[in-house]
């Protein structure tokens, strides 16, 4: 067994955790600094909201997590949760932007990020159009882009320029 795994394995189990190194192998651990130990399952379920307003894209700027920089706002979904929920709880999480209207654009798989990703479109705007960024921990920036602009900015996670690509199609 690997060093740093044998060591994780005896800290949990130390604190009573039913936790086992087989358990942990199948596991993704990640470190994002001295803040937060984040504990995944290698397969998770992406969704993600693209919202098109005024020729305009709304993205983030990730710096932390799975996959980093500019992407359609989006997540994991968490376990016994709705996609389309999910989708519109991470948009609101990440942008403060509400939404409504959700139609499925595209499912996609990236085993590099995420093993199966949801994406949905967006059909109308809740309330404010003023993106504001409250997981300052994970986003460092929230704003609408021209969709050209948007192609660009998305090379680094190609299902997200796939799912607006796709979008602009329709």
């Amino acid at each position: 067994m690997k060093k740093w795994l044998k060591r994780i394995t005896e800290m949990v189990l130390s604190f009573g955790w039913g936790i086992t190194p087989e358990w942990l192998k199948q596991k993704r651990i990640l470190w994002f600094g001295l803040r937060m130990w984040n504990i995944r399952n290698l397969n998770l379920i992406g969704v993600f909201t693209l919202v098109i307003h005024e020729n305009r894209v709304l993205l983030i700027d990730k710096k932390r997590g799975i996959a980093l920089g500019w992407q359609i706002p989006g997540g994991g979904l968490k376990r016994g949760n709705l996609p389309e929920k999910g989708a519109l709880k991470e948009l609101y999480e990440e942008t403060g932007i509400r939404a409504g209207g959700l139609k499925l654009l595209d499912i996609s798989s990236s085993p590099e990020n995420r093993n199966l990703m949801i994406a949905y479109v967006a059909h109308y705007l809740v309330g404010s159009t003023k993106p504001y960024v409250q997981d300052t921990f994970e986003i460092s920036e929230a704003r609408w882009v021209p969709i050209e602009e948007a192609l660009e900015k998305l090379t680094k996670i190609e299902p997200h320029r796939l799912f607006l690509e796709k979008a602009i199609k329709k």
